[in-house]
C-alpha cells in the first residue's frame, strides 16, 4: 500500500468519524480521536485502547488532520512532565525489553473514538460504528500483533475480529484474580498473528505494581521476540 493510498484511507476514516461527531455535538462535547500518530501498512505493533483520554480540554475545533507519515507514535511525545499518564507508563515497559522503536512505529487507536468517561455510556449503535471502523482499519492495515490496553479490549478483539478462528494459548499472567497479561497466536495468515492483553496501566483503573510491570515486560518481550524471529 502506497503512502498516498495510507492517506486516502485514513482521511476517509476520519471523515466518517467527524460526520457522526457533527450529528452528535452534544453528546459528547469533549470531541473524538482516531489516530494517535502517521499510519503504516504491516506495522510490527498496533495498539487498541478503550477510549480517548481528557475533557473538554482536549476537544480539537476542527476536524482531525493524520500525522505526517515520518513522526514517532504520539506515545514516544507525551512522557515528559506534560505528558499524559497511559503514556508516561507504556513507555518504559517497553524501553526495557528493547521495543521501544517498535512502539514508535506501532498505528493507535481505541474502541471508543469519541471522549467519554466511561465506554458504556456510549449509544449501542455508536459503540458498534467504532468497532466496525477498528475493524475495518486492522484488517486494512495486517499489523504483526494486537496489543490491547486493557483485558476488556482483549476479549471484545478476540470475541469479534478472531471469533472464527482459532487461538492457540501462548502466556497467562494473573494476579489478586485478576488478568495481568494474556496472549494467544492465531495461524490465520490473513489476521495478526499475536493478540496480547494488558491489565490498564492508566491510573483511572487500578494501576498495576511495579512488579506486574516488570512481568508485563517479560511476557511482552518473549512474545515480541517471537513474532520477530529473534533468538532467545
Amino acid at each position: 500500500m502506497t503512502s498516498q493510498q495510507l492517506h486516502e484511507f485514513g482521511t476517509s476514516i476520519i471523515h466518517e468519524v467527524h460526520s457522526l461527531w457533527e450529528q452528535k455535538k452534544k453528546l459528547y462535547p469533549s470531541g473524538y480521536e482516531v489516530f494517535y500518530g502517521p499510519l503504516r501498512f504491516r506495522p510490527t505493533l498496533f495498539l487498541v485502547g478503550v477510549n480517548p483520554g481528557g475533557g473538554k480540554e482536549s476537544a480539537r475545533l476542527g476536524m482531525e488532520k493524520l500525522a505526517p507519515e515520518d513522526s514517532d507514535m504520539e506515545y514516544i511525545t507525551s512522557t515528559g512532565k506534560d505528558g499524559y499518564p497511559l503514556a508516561q507508563r507504556t513507555c518504559p515497559i517497553f524501553q526495557h525489553i528493547g521495543y521501544l522503536e517498535t512502539l514508535a512505529k506501532s498505528v493507535k487507536t481505541n474502541l471508543n473514538f469519541f471522549r467519554s468517561k466511561q465506554d458504556s455510556l456510549l449509544p449501542k449503535e455508536d459503540a458498534l460504528f467504532c468497532r466496525a471502523h477498528v475493524i475495518r482499519i486492522i484488517e486494512m492495515l495486517q499489523p504483526g500483533a494486537l496489543f490491547c490496553e486493557g483485558v476488556t479490549v482483549f476479549d471484545e478483539m478476540r470475541g469479534t475480529l478472531y471469533a472464527k478462528h482459532k487461538l492457540r494459548s501462548c502466556q497467562e499472567y494473573s494476579r489478586e484474580g485478576r488478568r495481568k497479561y494474556v496472549s494467544m497466536i492465531c495461524d490465520e495468515p490473513a489476521l495478526p498473528r499475536l493478540l496480547i492483553g494488558i491489565c490498564h496501566l492508566s491510573p483511572t483503573y487500578r494501576r498495576p505494581t511495579s512488579e506486574d510491570c516488570a512481568k508485563i515486560g517479560e511476557h511482552l518481550k518473549i512474545d515480541l521476540d517471537t513474532i520477530l524471529g529473534r533468538p532467545r
